[in-house]
């Protein structure tokens, strides 16, 4: 099993270690002076009794500009030799011969407003904690709001809070329809808590990942007029269910729904 981390300082005798966080989701902390000792956080990865393990240390330093396409490597090693450990014995383990941090040059996130977008999900409380982590690596510190749906729980209001606490400005609702309904119903609950700035409502899964949301509004912006009524999205690869029901958007990727669009599909009908 190869692994890596991420560190941003410049100190090489700074390390990472394994942590929980108040939802119990292991992230990084950092620890002076000492190797990785613990590592119970491998456990949910099915181990063997025995398996190999190496890890490499990735220090960040940004920069200004574009990036090339390839970043080259002037060693193949990327690991060092791995060592054997006990999946039953993983809290007090030791990391020899490991190799010297790599340092990987990224461009600074370009400033855009994130404001333009509003995401929603329709899940359960119990799936939240595990949408988190991917949550975690895109959304927080953004003017993107997320609004999810849910069966009654009684977890709804302490998970809101708890990821608030994460930096995800988000709004946790129950609602009485099975998924399907409550899926569509997210138009309605996106466009009824709109801002000025809101230009697009979003539907995700609740394990949908932007790779780059400064990228992703950078090319909403040149790509599409956000004043007319569009849907974007792809088309489902599932065959069958394309000659059951027809051309339906495929909500993995994400359906962007434009403002007026929303307008148009939520306005109250006359007989």
């Amino acid at each position: 099993m190869g692994c890596y981390s991420v560190l941003n300082s410049e100190d090489p005798k700074v390390f990472l270690k394994p942590a929980q966080n108040l939802l119990g989701i292991v992230r990084p902390q950092r620890l002076l002076g000492a190797p990785i000792s613990d590592l119970t956080h491998l456990e949910r990865h099915n181990l063997s009794s025995q398996f190999s393990y190496s890890r490499r240390l990735i220090k960040t330093k940004h920069f200004s500009g574009a990036r090339p396409e390839l970043t080259n490597l002037s060693q193949t090693d990327l690991f060092g030799t791995p060592q054997v450990f006990n999946a039953e014995d993983l809290q007090n383990v030791k990391i020899h011969n490991e190799l010297a941090p790599l340092t990987l040059a990224v461009p600074y996130s370009p400033k855009v407003d994130t404001s333009i977008m509003s995401f929603g999900i329709a899940t359960t409380a119990d799936r939240i904690p595990d949408a988190i982590p991917n949550l975690l690596h895109w959304l927080p510190r953004t003017e993107s709001s997320l609004h999810i749906l849910v069966p009654p729980d009684q977890k709804i209001s302490s998970l809101q809070q708890q990821m608030r606490d994460l930096q995800i400005k988000t709004t946790i609702k129950s609602t009485p329809h099975p998924f399907a309904k409550a899926y569509f119903s997210l138009i309605k609950e996106l466009y009824d808590a709109r801002t000025p700035k809101t230009k697009w409502l979003v539907l995700i899964d609740d394990d949908t990942f932007a790779p780059s949301l400064p990228a992703l509004v950078s090319h909403l912006n040149q790509a599409y007029d956000a004043n007319e009524q569009l849907i974007l999205a792809a088309i489902s690869d599932n065959m069958q269910q394309i000659h059951m029901f027809g051309l339906l958007p495929f909500g993995g990727g994400g359906i962007f729904v434009s403002v007026p669009l929303a307008a148009k599909l939520t306005e109250q009908k006359t007989d």
